[in-house]
């Protein structure tokens, strides 16, 4: 998986709570020859009428060995809501895939269960990529449920160097607040203030979330806030703010294995090294 989607998906669950409770659960995985290590925090999405959807994205809570007659996996879902409750047999497909894993898995029985959907002002209806909403959905107020959250990666930059293999990128993000409500102009922009506020105070100065450290050696960093644009119909403001992730030198070279031999002899003509014997001195001891 890419460090951006990652920690796109670490941010995600940092916003959960203002969407209500996550469910928990638990899948059948299946390896696909010999068993393998499932760690925790290994993503998937569920499968609905047909399509991923994804705001039923699913991670492992625990570490498991996974065999090829299948072995139960706990999960739980990254945001909260009704939405989130997936019944038992609701098909999961790893994501990204795994090698040596089955694509796919299955919920268990009873389902997944335990997610509720926050309610009252200032609550998340949805936190959505803006890749899986796009430029005239979030402009025009066509991300769907609302209030919503939607996280955009606008682009990186070299923060430093820090050896002769390794480079620290430091990730701009935007986090746009969606308000669209009908029972006045002043009532949305008060709503999308507040969850603004609710939101900034989840992830500012958050390094590590379910055991997962997204961002190092520095943690998430409020830059700015803003508003992005307002209609008649919905508010939108945006918070700017930074992570920073490693990035790695490829090796392409190849190098043939080599010995390195020291010899040591004397040049013609050297004399031979002169020994120098110790000197004994013996020192009686008084009675």
């Amino acid at each position: 998986m890419s460090g951006i989607l990652r920690a796109a998906r670490c941010l995600m669950s940092l916003l959960a709570p203002l969407t209500g409770n996550v469910s928990t659960g638990s899948v059948t995985a299946t390896a696909t020859s010999s068993p393998l290590v499932l760690p925790r925090n290994t993503y998937g999405v569920g499968i609905l009428s047909g399509s991923l959807d994804p705001l039923t994205l699913v991670k492992t809570t625990a570490e498991t060995t996974v065999t090829a007659g299948g072995t139960s996996v706990p999960i739980r879902s990254v945001l909260g809501g009704q939405r989130v409750n997936l019944a038992a047999g609701t098909t999961i497909r790893w994501d990204p895939a795994i090698p040596g894993l089955q694509p796919t898995a299955i919920v268990l029985a009873p389902g997944m269960t335990g997610g509720t959907q926050a309610v009252g002002f200032g609550a998340v209806a949805q936190v959505r990529l803006y890749e899986s909403t796009g430029v005239e959905d979030l402009f025009k107020t066509g991300a769907g449920l609302f209030p919503a959250l939607v996280l955009v990666w606008s682009g990186s930059d070299d923060d430093e160097n820090v050896g002769r293999t390794t480079t620290l990128l430091r990730e701009r993000w935007v986090l746009a607040v969606v308000a669209s409500r009908t029972d006045g102009d002043e009532t949305r922009r008060a709503e999308a203030l507040q969850i603004l506020e609710d939101a900034s105070e989840l992830i500012h100065k958050q390094s590590v979330v379910d055991g997962e450290v997204f961002t190092a050696p520095q943690p998430v960093l409020v830059n700015a806030r803003s508003r992005i644009v307002s209609t008649s119909a919905a508010y939108i403001y945006g918070i700017q703010f930074s992570t920073v992730r490693s990035l790695e030198k490829h090796e392409s070279r190849v190098f043939p294995a080599f010995e390195q031999v020291e010899a040591q002899w004397p040049l013609p003509g050297t004399p031979e090294a002169s020994v120098v014997t110790d000197v004994v001195i013996p020192i009686p001891i008084p009675t």
